[in-house]
Parts: structure tokens; C-alpha cells; sequence
């Protein structure tokens, strides 16, 4: 039988991000009010957590594909995993800890990132391991006039090598690299996101190198507000799905032993900032 909307509960986490959604099993399937009324929750929280769900990677590209199409992990094909299936990672304390320490959106190095992802950690660290979100949109609504004024006028390189390089691998391939808007539309809600990132931002493309340095350092100070984030204490079976155009994520890296961590992404869109 089909989840209804009737089954469903939505309770939000914070102010501006974040819901934990109650009365849905992963393994059965939405009817088409449960799937406009999570959409909508997602569209307006961010970032939705479904509790303790026994559910495996082909379940979980099933979920993710009643809100758009599930894909290859960009990532995968690029370290030279399977790129045709949703990857599963097992005890991330090394090469990818580096990445995931910093605040980032999912492969904004290409040029249409995913629009969302999904997340089951199927293994907990025994401490420790919990994952942060901040909405990028109300950390753009709480900047002041004159400085949206000059950020909705930039575009940033995005460059794939800088975390490459902290996961001890020298990127040979200059094209892991796009260039995006500072500030993004969100073609659905239509709010202005922040669209650089610590892992990823290579640089302000119109400000000289020192001048930019400082203004994503900014940025990212102002990202990192405890106003605009969620912190998940993971238990096994959790699963987060997260909009990859308004929030951005940090993987606390204070735990020690392996973590298994299935995932799956949604297809890509071309990000699009107030001048365009």
C-alpha cells in the first residue's frame, strides 16, 4: 500500500533549516500528495531526516527519483569508483574525511552539480561523526544591501584539484573545473543563494587574488552562523535528503573508525545568478 499524505509528519528542527519527517518507510511507495507535500517541505527546510530506514542504494535512487532523476555520483567516476552505481563508502577516516571537514555543496566543481542528495549511514562511529547543514539562503537574505548588491554581480572558478590535493592525490585533469554565479537563483523558490564554498571555490573571477581571498573568507564565516545551521546526531539507518542549491553540509571530523555510508544524487542543473 502506498504512503498517503494522512501518514506523514513534518517537524522542523530550527528556524531556517532542517525537518524530521515521521510516517514514511523508504521501501514503499509515495502516492502523489506524499510526494508534493515532501517536496514542498524539502523546497522550504533544506534538508528532511527520515529515521532508522532499512532501505539499500537501489531504494534509495527509487526515492530520490519521485523528485527528479537519479544519476551516477560524479565523484565516483572521477577517483575511479563504478560510476554506474550509487557508491557505498565504507570507513571514510582518511582521503575523504579532508574533503567533507570543509563547508561544501556536492561537486560544484562541474557544471551542472547535482541538485540534491540522498544519505543512509549504515554504520556510526561508537563518538562523534555528526554532519552540519546551513541554508545559503537565509545566510544571503541576513547580508547587508550593499554587499548582495555586489556579490549578485560575480562568478567564482570551481576547481576539483585543492581537495583532490588534501586527499593526498595530485589532479591531473585541468577540466575538473566550472565556472558558477557567486549568488544562484533557485529555479523553483526563487531566493538567492550563496553559491561559493570552502571545498571547492577556487577563487572571485572579477576581484583581484587577495581581494577575493578576503571576501570568501567572509563568506564562509558568515556561512558558518549557528542562525543558519542544523547539526544530525546520526544513529544507524538514518537518511538525510538535502537540496544542493540551498544548503551546503560539513562532516564533523571528530570520530574514530569506519563509517559505511550509502548515497545517491540527483541529475545536475546549470546554476543562474541575478545578472543572467
Amino acid at each position: 500500500m502506498a504512503i498517503n499524505i494522512e501518514n506523514i509528519k513534518i517537524n522542523p528542527l530550527t528556524t531556517n533549516i532542517g525537518a524530521v519527517v515521521d510516517g514514511v518507510d523508504l521501501r514503499k511507495e509515495l502516492d502523489e500528495k506524499a510526494v508534493k507535500q515532501l517536496r514542498d517541505a524539502w523546497l522550504d527546510r533544506g534538508v528532511l531526516f527520515f529515521r532508522q530506514q532499512d532501505v539499500n542504494e537501489q531504494q534509495l535512487e527509487a526515492f530520490l527519483n519521485y523528485f527528479g532523476e537519479a544519476v551516477p555520483e560524479p565523484s565516483a567516476g572521477s577517483y575511479g569508483g563504478n560510476p554506474n552505481r550509487a557508491p557505498v563508502h565504507g570507513g571514510d577516516t582518511g582521503r575523504t574525511k579532508a574533503v567533507a571537514e570543509r563547508w561544501h555543496i556536492d561537486n560544484s566543481w562541474i557544471a551542472q552539480p547535482p541538485v540534491a542528495t540522498v544519505l543512509r549511514l549504515a554504520k556510526v562511529p561508537p563518538l562523534g561523526g555528526d554532519t552540519c547543514w546551513a541554508s545559503v539562503t537565509a545566510a544571503y537574505d541576513d547580508l547587508i544591501e550593499p554587499l548582495r548588491d555586489m556579490l549578485d554581480k560575480l562568478t567564482a572558478s570551481h576547481w576539483m584539484a585543492p581537495s583532490l590535493e588534501a586527499m593526498g592525490t595530485v589532479a591531473t585533469n585541468n577540466d575538473l573545473q566550472a565556472t558558477h554565479p557567486v549568488v544562484s537563483i533557485h529555479p523553483e523558490t526563487g531566493r538567492k543563494c550563496i553559491f561559493v564554498n570552502e571545498a571547492w571555490t577556487r577563487r572571485i573571477n572579477e576581484l583581484p587574488p587577495e581581494q577575493s581571498m578576503h571576501v570568501l573568507a567572509m563568506i564562509y564565516s558568515h556561512i558558518r552562523s549557528p542562525l543558519y545551521n542544523v547539526r544530525w546526531r546520526w544513529t544507524a539507518g538514518d537518511v538525510a535528503f538535502w537540496d544542493n542549491r540551498a544548503v551546503q553540509h560539513f562532516a564533523v571530523p571528530d570520530y574514530e573508525g569506519g563509517r559505511i555510508i550509502q548515497r545517491a544524487v540527483m541529475a545536475g542543473w546549470t546554476p543562474l545568478g541575478p545578472k543572467n
